[in-house]
């Protein structure tokens, strides 16, 4: 019946992506990871760097190895497209020249609430106008994950597990992003 009205879902593109830039504060990032549960984390191979960033509000120290590109990240966007597949959403990370670090992505699995708490605890900032950036192809690891924290006073130590409890449903999702990111713009 779609087909009718012109619509192919093999040959549609996917919608612009909508991007919602946040304030950079790390430790109140980190605080609220967590509470999504399993999401996808799309990173660059990490080479070595800092694992421990001061902000305002106190220290953030990495554990995990995976997520070192977190103490590089200079800007953060909640971004949103659609795609042959449905809707996606998702955290793009930056560092100060642009290059995106990392992005971590909403599953079925995911808790919608929780990332609706997130984008409202870390407010927005007025857009920089330069969406018009060259989107580069960079080898990235993929990795289904759940962050933990832990806070002591002004110290915030994040890490990750791997997500063992994954439904069939986000393990589809989580392998088309991973494996075929031309649906889903960084």
């Amino acid at each position: 019946m779609l087909a009718r009205y012109g619509f192919f879902a093999r040959d549609a593109r996917p919608i612009a992506a909508c991007a919602r830039p946040l304030r950079p504060d790390l430790a109140r990032l980190a605080s609220r990871l967590p509470q999504l549960g399993c999401v996808l984390c799309c990173a660059c191979a990490p080479a070595g760097g800092m694992t421990a960033v001061r902000d305002a509000d106190g220290v953030l120290l990495v554990d995990d190895p995976r997520l070192r590109w977190l103490c590089a990240t200079a800007r953060v966007e909640a971004r949103c497209a659609v795609t042959r597949a449905g809707p996606r959403e998702w955290l793009r990370f930056e560092d100060a020249g642009g290059a995106v670090l990392a992005c971590v992505y909403l599953l079925p699995d995911t808790d919608f609430l929780a990332w609706d708490a997130l984008l409202s605890a870390c407010g927005d900032v007025a857009p920089s106008g330069d969406d018009a950036q060259v989107v580069r192809r960079v080898q990235r690891r993929a990795d289904l994950l759940r962050f933990r924290c832990l806070r002591v006073g002004r110290l915030t130590a994040l890490g990750s597990e791997s997500a063992a409890r994954v439904s069939p449903l986000g393990r589809t999702v989580a392998g088309e992003i991973a494996g075929d990111r031309r649906g889903v713009p960084a």
